[in-house]
């Protein structure tokens, strides 16, 4: 079988989708450091992103050779591809404000890579502690995306935050 078209690929391809993630994150504490409830929110989004991963590579661990070899959902492959796509970290460098920034994090957080998580989670760890608590993980972490405008105000508001700092990326 091609690797490409394995369970181990998926595993590998969705940590990387959360790398993805990471970076995003990343950029985005990096462009707020002016504003400290700011930037604490986005670490906190970081921090969820690198459980994310930990949580993927524990259950990649925790299979045989022969699940890890056996052919990959090919759409689950492709939506982890899709996940995977760089195309997201490009538009961090038109982040001007606030809300460019919130918008951005819903358009990722909107894309496959949460439901690439769920379904390996799903499927390859059954209805144990740990399928919930990463579900549970899952929803949290959506919750919070959800709740900032709350936090932050309106769109009206959040431009008015306007980025600052100078950003570079952690190599994926």
């Amino acid at each position: 079988m091609e690797k490409g078209n394995s369970n181990a690929e998926l595993f590998e391809t969705a940590v990387q989708a959360e790398k993805t993630a990471m970076n995003l994150y990343l950029t985005l504490v990096q462009k707020f450091l002016h504003l400290p409830e700011v930037t604490a929110f986005w670490q906190g989004m970081l921090q969820d992103e690198i459980t994310h991963a930990r949580e993927l590579e524990s259950i990649r661990g925790s299979l045989n050779s022969e699940v890890l070899n056996a052919p990959a959902d090919p759409s689950l492959l492709e939506k982890a591809h899709k996940a995977c796509d760089c195309a997201i970290l490009d538009k961090l460098e038109s982040v001007a404000d606030l809300d460019d920034a919130y918008e951005l994090a819903n358009e990722f957080e909107h894309s496959e890579v949460n439901t690439v998580f769920a379904a390996l989670i799903t499927d390859f760890t059954g209805l144990d502690d740990k399928a919930r608590f990463a579900s549970n993980e899952l929803q949290v972490h959506l919750a919070k995306l959800m709740d900032f405008p709350s936090k932050f105000g309106v769109a009206v508001e959040r431009k008015k935050m306007l980025v600052r700092t100078p950003v570079s990326q952690v190599p994926a």
